[in-house]
């Protein structure tokens, strides 16, 4: 902001902050730093003719406003992750609090569940093959400030080493034995300790895995936050270094007033114990392509599949029964879950509800596949199509499907 002061003498104004935190000056130029009171000097030195004038104060108040944009410079894709490289806006005269991140071009917005504010930052659980498009925006206590602008990522499944098993038995013609490491789920922390951080407003959360487990590949650690009364807080996903044993994070609640625990995953599942659904998401299920102008999945269908009444969600007993059977087989393949569902013109009133119906079914197959103890990483979806190439029957129907890494 410009100022143009002067003095009776005609000599030089000179103008000096008394609250630089605030506010500085140069020559007749001011620049807000900060929200506050700002308060600047001006005198009038002597001269030949002159005696110094007083010195004037002026003070005037800087309110805050929302940040100015941040400027994303790179995006990185990794295994359902995005890590965001940026510039920040200016604060806006308040201290940023945290960001908020859209993989949707803004369409809805996330804040990192950790107050992160320094580049750079990584989005977790973005689901791969799938392009984001994504945004960021700084908090500060006034509110949300613009957002920035738009860079696209497509976080994909890393092609997982494959070890060869020595065996002293083959002969000189044989194969060696190819054991994929990607098959085996995350073993159960070992041990999970907890200790107060900052005067007690952050806890420290430290997990271990067993000796014997070494060699099963993580790539992430979800820490469940629950109140003493096992109201669910937050649950925190955080990248870990596969080669380390050992695992910690500090997380934003009081270690006197929570109750925390820690499962391990790798690209194929998610370790027992811990917060039930934490395997759980919903995304797209047609990886494949089309075949007649008819979706087809990717992976292996389980035969079988489940049906439901016309126009009905409710898993039957059967059908219960029917999935127990699919998850064992489903146990046995390994790989990832994904499941399907389908709903037809006459099932309902408005075909503006067959989608719903669709998604609502494939959703409760998903949670009556985790209540059966399934570890393995489930995707679900609703469909409001007609039959695929898997299957002619009308009848509400989902699909169940096991998807190797070497199917993606």
């Amino acid at each position: 902001m410009a100022v143009s002061p002067t003095s009776g003498s005609g000599s030089q104004v000179v103008l000096e902050s008394r609250t630089t935190n605030v506010c500085t000056v140069e020559s007749f130029e001011l620049h807000m730093k900060d929200s506050g009171t700002c308060t600047i000097a001006a005198s009038v030195p002597e001269s030949r003719n002159h005696n110094a004038a007083p010195t004037v104060t002026r003070t005037f108040t800087v309110n805050a406003v929302v940040p100015f944009a941040p400027t994303i410079t790179e995006v990185t894709p990794g295994n359902a992750t995005i890590t965001v490289d940026f510039v920040a806006g200016i604060s806006g005269g308040a201290s940023i609090t945290t960001y908020k991140y859209s993989v949707n071009d803004g369409d809805t917005w996330t804040q990192w569940p950790d107050g992160s504010i320094t580049s750079p930052l990584i989005i977790t659980n973005v689901p791969n093959s799938i392009e984001s498009k994504v945004r960021i925006a700084a908090v500060n206590k006034v509110g949300t400030g613009t957002r920035s602008n738009m860079k696209t990522a497509t976080p994909k499944s890393p092609v997982w080493e494959v070890e060869r098993k020595s065996n002293s038995a083959l002969s000189a013609s044989s194969e060696p034995s190819v054991v994929s490491r990607a098959t085996q789920l995350p073993p159960r922390p070992a041990l999970v300790r907890t200790r107060s951080v900052q005067s007690g407003r952050r806890t420290q959360v430290t997990a271990t895995r067993a000796a014997r487990d070494f060699n099963i590949p993580v790539t992430h650690a979800i820490i469940s936050v629950r109140l003493k009364n096992g109201r669910l807080l937050a649950r925190i996903q955080v990248q870990v270094d596969p080669e380390n044993p050992t695992t910690s994070v500090t997380v934003p609640y009081k270690s006197s007033l929570v109750r925390i625990s820690v499962q391990f995953a790798n690209e194929m599942g998610i370790s027992a114990g811990g917060t039930a659904g934490a395997n759980l998401r919903e995304g797209s299920t047609f990886l494949g392509t089309t075949i007649n102008g008819r979706p087809r999945l990717a992976g292996t269908t389980l035969p079988g599949g489940v049906r439901f009444a016309k126009g009905s969600s409710t898993l039957s007993a059967s059908a219960k029964a029917g999935l127990k059977k699919s998850l064992k087989t489903a146990r046995a393949r390994g790989g990832l879950i994904y499941v399907t569902g389908y709903a037809q013109r006459g099932e309902t009133r408005s075909s503006w509800t067959l989608e719903t119906l669709a998604r609502k079914r494939a959703e409760n197959v998903s949670k009556y596949l985790i209540s059966l103890g399934a570890r393995q990483w489930i995707t679900f979806y609703g469909a409001p199509t007609a039959p695929t190439a898997w299957h002619t029957s009308r009848i509400g129907h989902v699909d169940i499907a096991t998807v190797g890494l070497d199917q993606l």
